[in-house]
């Protein structure tokens, strides 16, 4: 059996719905999805879907919009999957779309946290930025797609595989790939935001624009910013947390922990 497919709970891949020879326990999660958590999720991220639509249509931020957007489409399908899986822990179509677009959506937040940043730089100059302001999107949201892509292949091989061990290894391995690639973006992205920031304040009567730096001091824009930086770290702490979730093994003690799931994934 190959090293990804090692479970830590004897999971019965033959099982199509509950009986008395197919406990939930036996499924790779070994729980029934919380319905009032996962029905929360599957709201909250439809209503934002559509909000971050109307947004952008209005103030005409398309491809911001467009990235949230569609960010909160995979959210909602996968929390859609879970509540399959509430229905019937063991409904592979559930496990396939929950599998699949959890793993991926955050890459789109990700992708708007890196245009956000690009607009911030053009504001505040870029004589103290390591990079031209365009680079930060084409640099980070083409790693971005390179993470999106290995995670979503490899969240359908895995979620598809039934009892292919091989399929299922495969499939992880690419997962994995993808999550790790998205951690060392996203501190790549962190350490050049962190040097902009010193930069910027070190050279700040030099390199600000005048007409800018009253903007500041607004606490819309406090706001803002900061929850841009908790935006930045909670993807940050999901994908850390996926690391281990996933080389641990199908049905290892992690992935079968749903509070943590439900923190450091849902919330």
């Amino acid at each position: 059996m190959s090293p990804h497919y090692q479970q830590q709970h004897f999971i019965n891949l033959t099982c199509t719905a509950i009986g008395p020879y197919c406990p939930v326990s036996d499924t790779i999660y070994g729980y029934r999805p919380n319905l009032a958590l996962d029905a929360f999720f599957l709201a909250f991220f439809t209503l934002f879907a559509l909000i971050h639509a109307a947004l952008g249509l209005a103030g005409r931020t398309y491809f911001l919009a467009y990235v949230l957007t569609l960010g909160c489409i995979a959210e909602a399908l996968g929390y859609g999957g879970r509540l399959l899986l509430w229905r019937n822990p063991f409904d592979s179509t559930g496990f396939e779309l929950q599998i699949s677009c959890l793993i991926f959506a955050p890459s789109f937040v990700a992708a708007a946290i890196y245009i956000t940043f690009k607009q911030l730089v053009r504001t505040f100059g870029d004589a103290t930025s390591a990079l031209r302001p365009a680079l930060y999107t084409w640099i980070f949201i083409s790693c971005d797609m390179v993470s999106l892509t290995l995670q979503a292949v490899g969240g359908g091989l895995a979620g598809s595989a039934g009892e292919d061990a091989g399929q299922h290894d495969v499939g992880t391995d690419l997962m994995i790939a993808g999550v790790v690639f998205q951690v060392a973006t996203l501190m790549a992205f962190i350490t050049l935001v962190a040097l902009y920031v010193v930069r910027t304040r070190r050279s700040w009567h030099e390199t600000v624009p005048p007409q800018v730096k009253d903007l500041v001091h607004s606490s819309r824009f406090q706001l803002f910013c900061s929850m841009l930086a908790v935006a930045t770290l909670a993807v940050f702490t999901r994908c850390i947390y996926r690391i281990p979730e996933l080389t641990g093994g199908w049905g290892n003690p992690l992935m079968r922990d749903e509070a943590s799931f439900l923190v450091l994934e849902g919330l």
